[in-house]
């Protein structure tokens, strides 16, 4: 079950990045990355309220926790970004489009 989990979320993830380029062809690049980030933000709140996870994050984690997550959401915000921007571009090269820093 794990390989198949693993293999749709793949599928998905690549297919997410097709339907990416076209959209940063369209709207640009920050704009694409505002929307996708700001959808992701909604549907998690959603879910942390609904089942009542971020009252019990809230009340027994520290700042640390918190921290490290918002450190992430950056980096993942930078990369998203890189991406997004090299994929605006007509020339897709494939091994630019593996590297998330486009180098």
């Amino acid at each position: 079950m794990g390989i198949l989990l693993g293999l749709t979320a793949a599928m998905s993830w690549g297919v997410a990045d097709l339907f990416t380029r076209y959209a940063t062809r369209l709207v640009g690049s920050y704009r694409t990355l505002l929307f996708i980030q700001f959808i992701g933000l909604v549907c998690l709140s959603v879910y942390l309220v609904q089942t009542g996870t971020l009252q019990q994050l809230a009340q027994r984690a520290n700042w640390q926790p918190w921290a490290w997550a918002f450190l992430a959401a950056l980096l993942n915000i930078w990369h998203r970004d890189h991406l997004y921007r090299h994929c605006s571009h007509k020339h897709v090269d494939a091994q630019r489009s593996c590297s998330p820093l486009g180098v």
